[in-house]
């Protein structure tokens, strides 16, 4: 890993997005709440936060950024290749 590598981990379930980074875990809840978890200390606290606390922007950015390539279908390699190969040489007969 190049000197300059700072670890991340995206963490969701089916209720739950998180982003684990610096030994901070921030995660979004239903009904727009947001907690954090210090796991530096020895015994980690639970705490509410508020959107403007730093960290959460950019974990809605990974999620918003996820979502934006699963819904316009950007991770699917084999319509790719389909759409590429449909562009680059279109038939001249008639029904094809």
């Amino acid at each position: 890993m190049s000197p300059g590598f700072k670890g991340r981990a995206l963490i969701a379930n089916y209720q739950k997005l998180g982003l684990l980074k610096n030994h901070e875990l921030i995660f979004l809840s239903p009904g727009k709440e947001i907690n954090r978890v210090n796991l530096f200390f020895k015994n980690p606290l639970l705490e509410k936060i508020t959107p403007d606390f730093p960290g959460v922007r950019e974990l809605m950015s990974y999620y918003q950024g996820a979502d934006y390539v699963f819904i316009h279908r950007l991770n699917r390699l084999y319509d790719m290749k389909k759409q590429i190969a449909g562009r680059s040489r279109p038939s001249r007969r008639k029904g094809i």
